[in-house]
């Protein structure tokens, strides 16, 4: 079964996704409290990327260097899209 993708626009960032919610919850609630992050020399492991919200917000708001694990083929595909598309895939690596 194929998903429903959609782009979804929060503050400086764009993003395709199937669940714009779950977008929301790490850019606008900061449910993940990423702001307490250390900046800097900071590997983070984000195992169920999504679409990659949290990766790209800490890789650019904390300079972290990121690992992001996605297993759903077609989510990996946003995750990818979402990584060069914000600018960061020099800072974020995704596996599937």
């Amino acid at each position: 079964m194929s998903l429903s993708i959609q782009v979804v626009e929060r503050g400086a960032y764009r993003f395709c996704c199937p669940e714009a919610d779950v977008i929301d919850e790490v850019c606008t609630a900061d449910l993940y409290r990423i702001s307490e992050i250390p900046h800097g020399d900071v590997l983070a492991v984000d195992v169920g990327a999504n679409a990659g919200a949290f990766a790209v917000r800490v890789a650019v708001e904390r300079g972290a260097c990121v690992l992001a694990c996605e297993p759903h083929p077609e989510i990996f595909r946003c995750l990818l899209q979402n990584l060069v598309g914000n600018e960061v895939s020099g800072n974020v690596t995704a596996v599937r």
